[in-house]
């Protein structure tokens, strides 16, 4: 596990290191959500949302974790599965995407690693890509390169400060409209993941790791 966290790290750092001398950028801001973004020197930007959440952090991360709901609340997930839990606060997932026109669907393996702040009772789960955990599938292409998190603050028992950023090479020309693509994408899945996590059936759901 500390040879993913230390891969983690390094790779968020190099995204960092190529975006640090870039402002960020709002881009979107409605429905209470926020969306900016900082380029780097990849041509791909860091895309970064952020609202309120009338919902706890047990809910949001419950549905995060829901890989049979991805369609209801990820921007574009046609599939998604767990394929190991690796320890009870690490795991891999596979999702597919369903890319925007005529491109291929572009598919990503994803690391993610559980921590929560008991000081700040903020739950923090980033996110790194396995790009090579297989050789690839059949009519797909796979994004490269992928970092990013989860951030949820408390603020009260029912109402959590979620942020969400990525960064991902999705082997796609950068241009204007990817960025705004990507913009879309955040926005959209910060707006059904907070519906989502409202609903009764996630209401009093409980997550082990922030008793």
């Amino acid at each position: 596990m500390k040879n993913y966290a230390m891969l983690f790290m390094l790779l968020f750092s190099c995204a960092v290191a190529q975006a640090n001398n870039n402002p960020w950028q709002l881009k979107k801001q409605q429905n209470g959500i926020s969306v900016s973004q900082q380029m780097t020197d990849s041509g791909y930007p860091i895309t970064r949302g952020s609202l309120e959440v009338d919902s706890s952090a047990d809910a949001i991360i419950t549905v995060i974790r829901d890989n049979s709901i991805c369609q209801r609340w990820l921007f574009s997930c046609r599939q998604s599965k767990l394929i190991q839990q690796i320890t009870p606060t690490t795991r891999l997932d596979y999702a597919v995407i369903d890319s925007p026109f005529l491109y291929a669907d572009r598919d990503l393996y994803t690391f993610t690693e559980f921590s929560y702040d008991r000081a700040t009772q903020t739950a923090v789960i980033k996110m790194s890509g396995r790009e090579t955990h297989d050789k690839g599938q059949p009519g797909r292409v796979r994004i490269k390169d992928l970092q990013g998190y989860w951030s949820m603050k408390k603020i009260s028992a029912n109402r959590t400060a979620l942020t969400y950023q990525m960064y991902s090479n999705p082997q796609l020309m950068a241009s204007g409209f990817l960025n705004s693509h990507l913009v879309d994408s955040v926005f959209h899945t910060l707006k059904n993941l907070a519906a989502v996590a409202k609903e009764a059936k996630f209401k009093n759901a409980k997550v082990a790791e922030l008793k």
